[in-house]
């Protein structure tokens, strides 16, 4: 942790290893979950009829899970350790329950063959490295079936790894559309 904290008093993170970076994503993605709970919590509260949340880490997804299931809003959770059968479940309860709002998923364990046309609401809670995952789990949502405009938002914890990750994706993003392949990569 001590690279964290120089990395921090020196303003950037380019000496910081794989590791160290990862370390650095997966608290940061558990420290703004409580407060993304709030935000959701309260959207849900507005109005928000379904969505589907995507994220990185599987203990930012469980903290969310906790904030949600505090409040008594029904969702789903779908990562790495969701069983075959689970997964099935999970799908299911989402598409089919009306009382079940929220879809938790992890980006790669839930970001492709699946359909989630309950939800009109993307929120990417974390960010892929790679805008093929983002656009790839925002296409869980925006496929044939969807009979309403997708919205999706990318949740970015000012002045942190998550602006540097951003920052990142939108740059590849911005390339692969220059070299006309990122249709091929979002299908």
């Amino acid at each position: 942790q001590s690279y964290v904290v120089e990395a921090v008093e020196k303003g950037g993170l380019s000496f910081l290893d794989a590791q160290h970076i990862a370390t650095l994503r997966r608290l940061v993605g558990e420290a703004k979950a409580p407060a993304f709970v709030e935000l959701l919590l309260e959207e849900l509260k507005d109005g928000l009829d379904k969505v589907a949340v995507f994220g990185v880490h599987r203990r930012a997804l469980a903290h969310i899970s906790q904030g949600l299931q505090r409040d008594g809003v029904t969702h789903v959770v779908f990562d790495g350790n969701t069983p075959e059968r689970g997964r099935l479940d999970a799908v299911r309860r989402f598409q089919e329950e009306r009382d079940c709002r929220v879809f938790l998923g992890n980006i790669r364990a839930a970001g492709s063959g699946l359909t989630l046309t309950a939800a009109a609401d993307v929120i990417m809670f974390e960010s892929d490295w790679s805008p093929a995952g983002n656009a790839q789990a925002l296409m869980r949502v925006h496929r044939i079936g969807q009979d309403r405009s997708v919205h999706a938002r990318f949740v970015v914890l000012a002045r942190s790894i998550d602006e540097y990750v951003s920052e990142t994706v939108a740059r590849k993003t911005r390339d692969l559309i220059k070299l006309g392949t990122f249709s091929d990569v979002a299908a």
